[in-house]
């Protein structure tokens, strides 16, 4: 799996409260390496980034009925 950078309006982690303009940062494992601000989330250069401006991000959710 490729590392990835997904940004969003916003981004609900499991544990805290809700991030306006949010961020995650895949590791190449699939692991999440870092969720945040979208200005405190690295920005590596050869990662994949999209962007979801009216978008939702759940990191860590684990959807089974799919």
């Amino acid at each position: 799996m490729p590392a990835a950078r997904l940004s969003a309006r916003w981004v609900l982690p499991i544990r805290g409260p809700a991030i306006e303009q949010g961020a995650v940062l895949i590791g190449s494992d699939g692991r999440i390496e870092r969720v945040g601000l979208d200005a405190s989330v690295p920005r590596p250069p050869a990662v994949r980034a999209e962007h979801f401006p009216d978008g939702l991000l759940l990191p860590g959710l684990v959807n089974t009925h799919t």
